[in-house]
């Protein structure tokens, strides 16, 4: 029931992002992608997920890669581009943070 709920959210993040704006995300990687403030939104609203942590991509591109997460355990990976436009490259389920220093 959990899956079928998960599936139901994501279709609606789709449809959230406008198809319009997808593209590809880099590493062969396809993601929904839309302007920041839309993908922001989405997330927070329909998954109640907020930035956990963020870094500078090395491909040169001027990347800033983001992981979001909710208290329940989802998570996405978004992309940001330069020109204002995220995109979300990957998402799932049961994440856990492991403590500094501990091994994966």
């Amino acid at each position: 029931m959990e899956t079928l709920k998960l599936t139901a959210a994501v279709l609606s993040l789709g449809l959230l992002v406008a198809p319009a704006y997808a593209q590809d995300v880099g590493a062969g990687a396809q993601g929904q992608c839309a302007p920041r403030d839309r993908l922001v939104e989405a997330l927070g609203e329909t998954f109640g997920e907020s930035t956990r942590g963020l870094g500078l991509s090395d491909t040169g591109n001027g990347n800033v890669i983001e992981v979001w997460t909710s208290a329940e355990g989802s998570w996405s990976l978004v992309v940001n581009r330069p020109e204002g436009t995220s995109c979300l490259a990957d998402f799932g389920q049961g994440w856990a943070l492991v403590p500094q220093g501990e091994p994966a």
